[in-house]
């Protein structure tokens, strides 16, 4: 794992994958409360949902993977 500043990435990072760099809003609506996603591929194919806003630990699949995003941090848990 390498451990970047945002704005210091080199020019050959990831940006090439996602067809370049482009501005984004930093201050979106969004980005004002933590979201939980679920990723699974229960039904066959890959599949990514947000849980409702109201979320406790016991909403961690053991079989799946979930990102929890604070707008600041992005934690991953592997089920």
């Amino acid at each position: 794992m390498q451990v970047l500043s945002e704005g210091s990435e080199p020019d050959n990072f990831f940006w090439v994958a996602l067809a370049g760099r482009k501005p984004y809003d930093s201050d979106a609506d969004y980005l004002n409360y933590t979201r939980l996603f679920r990723c699974s591929n229960e039904k066959g194919y890959f599949t990514v949902s947000e849980k409702c806003t109201d979320f406790c630990q016991d909403d961690l699949a053991d079989d799946d993977i979930m990102i929890l995003d604070n707008g600041e941090q992005v934690f991953l848990w592997l089920g």
